[in-house]
């Protein structure tokens, strides 16, 4: 008999893009799931969003931001 693993926690991939903006209209165009908005984070310079891939697994893109 076979048993199936659960593992409990938050697990994800991340990717940088140069142009956030840009990579979210292509992605809601492509209709990839979005999980919530852009979200700006001060503390690690940077902002992000959120998509879901085929499987749920969730995907963190990124934009650098200027300093």
């Amino acid at each position: 008999m076979t048993r199936r693993h659960r593992v409990h926690g938050i697990f994800k991939i991340g990717m940088a893009s140069r142009d956030l903006d840009r990579t979210r209209e292509r992605l809601e165009r492509l209709g990839v799931p979005l999980r919530g908005g852009v979200v700006t984070e001060p503390d690690a310079s940077m902002r992000s969003l959120q998509v879901e891939d085929p499987d749920g697994n969730l995907i963190q893109v990124f934009e650098p931001l200027d300093e």
